[in-house]
């Protein structure tokens, strides 16, 4: 996607850039934080620090075929810094925090730590693995049933 003025031959400034990207991607953005983090002011935060890393690097954003894609893994980074832990215990361990959400409460202590390690905080198998002090296929195993949680979810 190539952000240009309404004038020929004029490319728009980083906050023109910013704000078109925001008035495009803004609310389904805002719509994805908000069902991770589950609470709106938390998630508009999040949203205000997306736009802000984005303006500074505003060129890979508007030359990018992948806009949304870019703006959702940027999203998914800081989402880690916002990810609120579970205060009962029985779903924190390790230092690994995990979300509520109609998803992750369907799921596992363990299939939770697996899938929000891996996909909010961009952990890998190995890491997860170490970590966890389980098997590499343990936790691919522990990933695909969270998966299917999911998927069986959406089609209800």
């Amino acid at each position: 996607m190539d952000l240009k003025l309404k004038q020929p031959n004029s490319t728009i400034n980083a906050y023109d850039a910013t704000y078109a990207l925001y008035q495009r991607y803004g609310s389904l953005l805002l719509g994805y934080i908000t069902e991770v983090l589950n609470d709106n002011i938390l998630a508009e935060q999040c949203l205000i620090e997306v736009f802000k890393q984005v303006q500074g690097k505003i060129g890979e954003y508007t030359q990018a075929d992948s806009c949304w894609i870019r703006l959702q893994r940027l999203a998914k980074n800081i989402l880690g810094g916002y990810q609120k832990p579970v205060t009962d215990g029985s779903n924190c361990t390790n230092g690994h925090t995990t979300t509520h959400n109609k998803y992750t409460g369907l799921m596992s202590p363990e299939q939770q730590l697996v899938f929000c390690g891996m996909h909010y905080q961009q952990k890998d198998v190995i890491a997860l693995a170490a970590e966890l002090n389980k098997t590499q296929n343990h936790i691919r195993q522990l990933l695909r049933e969270a998966l299917i949680i999911i998927r069986n979810e959406q089609k209800r």
